[in-house]
């Protein structure tokens, strides 16, 4: 999978899981759907665009096994 600059750079620059992203994604997911704003919106741009955010919501169900 690549370099060995690569590996390390992947491990290096990973992003963190934390509660300051979190909110940022939250506030910027209501202004997109409970205020009717678009993503492109100044305000949105402004909470995610440091980051390179997107106002995307993960939801996973931890030991949750699919048909089959």
């Amino acid at each position: 999978m690549g370099m060995k600059q690569d590996m390390k750079e992947r491990k290096s620059l990973a992003r963190v899981d934390d509660e300051n992203r979190r909110r940022k994604v939250e506030l910027a997911r209501e202004i997109i759907y409970d205020k009717n704003y678009a993503v492109d919106n100044e305000s949105v741009q402004m909470l995610l665009q440091e980051q390179s955010l997107t106002p995307t919501s993960v939801c996973a169900i931890l030991g949750y096994i699919g048909p089959g």
